[in-house]
C-alpha cells in the first residue's frame, strides 16, 4: 500500500459525494456538465466515492416479477431534466428498446430493469469511483475546504492506496444497512442457524424453499413480497408459512393523485417553509406516501419485452380474503423483514410492495470555519434501504407530472447547520 499523495492545492472539488446509491447516482447525472456557477462556465467539478466494486441496488431482493412502486419517469433524471442523456428513455433507446416498450405499455418498470438502468448510468457517467473507501471527512479551517480521506481498494477488497480529495461542498448517500432487531441478533449471527435478513434473501431462497415452515417477521415491503414469492414457489397445499406483524393492518401505499402531488416541487417549498412544529408534527401522516405496501402484486412474469422472463414457478396465489388484519407478533420487539424457519400463525397475503433508498444530505462549507475531526466514514450503496427490518417499509420517492401552486406562509424556511 503506498502512502498517501500530496494533494493538489489549488484543484478542489465543488463537490464531493460518499456513497453511489440511486440518489448520489442521481445527482452525479444531474451535476454532469452544468457549470460550476451562473457566472462561472467552466463545468462543475464533481467526483463520487463508493466503497463496493460496482453498483448493485439491493441484489437479495431483486426478485422475478417485482416492479417499481414509482413510474418510470421517476428516473435518475428526468422530473428534474427530461433533456438528460441519463434518462431510462434513452437507456432503452441505445438497447434498441424503445419501441418495444411503448407497445407493451408498462408504466411501472421491473425493479431488475432499473437495476440494469442504474448499472448503464454508473458504468458511463464520468467522475464515479468506486472501490474506494471513504476513511474520514474533516473541515480544513485554513483553506475552508473538506478533507477527504479515502482508501483505493483491490478486486479482493484488500487496501491498494491511501488518498485525500478537497471537496468545497459534500454530499452523503451512504443509505442504510440491515437491521435485525436485538432478540434476533444472536441466533442471525450464529452459524448454521436458519435465521436471516431479507438483504440475503435470494441468495438462501433455494434453502427456505426446502424448509418444512417458513415465518417472516415484518408487514413492510420486503416482508411482503418474499411472503408472495414463497406462497408462489412452494408446493400447494404444503406452504407451511407464517407471517408475524406488529400491525393491525397491511397498509396500501398512498398512490392517489391528491397524494402525489407531496412530491412536486411546489409542495416541497410549501412544506420546508412552514414553522417548525407543524412541519415535524405532519411528517408521520405523510408515511403512507412511501412506507407502505403495494396494492396490486406484481405478476409472477410478465409479457412486457423490457424485461427478463421469470423463472419463478409454482400455483398461482389465492385472492386475498376481504379482510387485511393481521395478527400482533409474540415478540414485544419491533416488527422486522427477517425471515425465521419458526412456524407460527399465519396471517393473509397482502400485495408485495417495492424497496428503494434514503435520501443523502448535503453539507455546504461553513460561513464561519470551525474545525473538527469525523469519526470514519464508510461509503455503501444506499439503499435505503429494503434491508430494512424496522415494521416500516422503505421509502420511494414518487413525482408527479402534475404540478400544483401552494402558498407559502411568512416564515423562514429552517436551514441544516454546518457539518461540525
Amino acid at each position: 500500500m503506498t502512502d498517501r499523495p500530496a494533494p493538489e492545492p489549488d484543484q478542489p472539488h465543488d463537490l464531493v459525494g460518499i456513497g453511489i446509491g440511486p440518489f448520489n447516482l442521481s445527482l452525479a447525472a444531474l451535476a454532469h456538465n452544468i457549470p460550476a456557477a451562473p457566472d462561472d462556465p467552466r463545468p462543475l467539478a464533481a467526483t463520487f466515492y463508493e466503497q463496493r466494486p460496482a453498483f448493485h441496488w439491493h441484489p437479495g431482493l431483486l426478485l422475478d416479477g417485482a416492479s417499481l412502486q414509482v413510474p418510470f419517469l421517476a428516473d435518475l433524471v428526468t422530473l428534474a431534466d427530461p433533456s438528460s442523456p441519463w434518462s431510462f428513455l434513452n437507456y432503452l433507446r441505445t438497447r434498441d428498446r424503445l419501441f418495444p416498450f411503448y407497445f407493451a405499455e408498462r408504466f411501472h418498470i421491473q425493479r431488475a430493469e432499473y437495476d440494469a438502468y442504474c448499472r448503464w448510468v454508473s458504468e458511463q457517467l464520468p467522475g464515479l469511483h468506486f472501490g474506494h473507501q471513504v476513511d474520514a471527512v474533516r473541515w480544513n479551517t485554513e483553506r475552508a475546504l473538506f478533507e477527504v480521506d479515502f482508501t483505493q481498494l483491490d478486486r479482493d477488497g484488500e487496501a491498494e492506496a491511501l488518498g485525500r480529495a478537497y471537496a468545497r461542498h459534500i454530499a452523503l448517500g451512504i443509505g442504510t444497512e440491515p437491521f435485525v432487531p436485538e432478540p434476533l441478533r444472536p441466533l442471525a449471527e450464529a452459524p448454521n442457524v436458519p435465521v436471516l435478513h431479507s438483504a440475503d434473501y435470494l441468495r438462501h431462497r433455494e434453502r427456505l424453499l426446502a424448509a418444512d415452515h417458513i415465518t417472516v417477521i415484518g408487514s413492510g415491503q420486503s416482508g411482503a413480497e418474499i411472503f408472495l414469492d414463497l406462497l408462489r414457489a412452494r408446493p400447494e397445499g404444503a406452504e407451511k408459512i407464517h407471517w408475524l406483524a406488529r400491525t393491525q393492518a397491511f397498509a396500501p401505499m398512498e398512490y392517489s393523485k391528491l397524494g402525489l402531488e407531496h412530491f412536486t416541487p411546489d409542495y416541497s417549498r410549501y412544506f420546508h417553509a412552514l414553522p417548525n412544529p407543524p412541519a415535524t408534527n405532519s411528517s408521520p401522516a405523510n408515511g403512507s406516501s412511501t412506507k407502505a405496501s403495494t396494492p396490486t402484486p406484481s405478476p409472477p412474469s410478465t409479457t412486457s419485452s423490457t424485461a427478463a422472463p421469470s423463472t419463478a414457478a409454482g400455483p398461482t396465489p389465492p385472492s386475498p380474503p376481504a379482510s387485511t388484519s393481521a395478527p400482533r407478533a409474540a415478540s414485544p420487539t419491533p416488527a422486522s423483514n427477517s425471515t425465521s424457519n419458526t412456524p407460527s400463525k399465519a396471517p393473509a397475503p397482502a400485495s408485495p410492495p417495492t424497496p428503494s433508498s434514503s435520501p443523502p444530505a448535503t453539507a455546504n462549507a461553513p460561513s464561519t470555519p470551525s474545525s473538527a475531526a469525523s469519526t470514519p466514514t464508510s461509503a455503501a450503496t444506499p439503499p435505503t434501504a429494503p434491508a430494512s427490518t424496522t415494521s416500516t417499509a422503505s421509502s420511494s420517492t414518487a413525482t408527479s407530472p402534475a404540478t400544483s401552486t401552494y402558498r407559502t406562509p411568512n416564515a423562514t424556511p429552517t436551514e441544516s447547520a454546518p457539518p461540525t
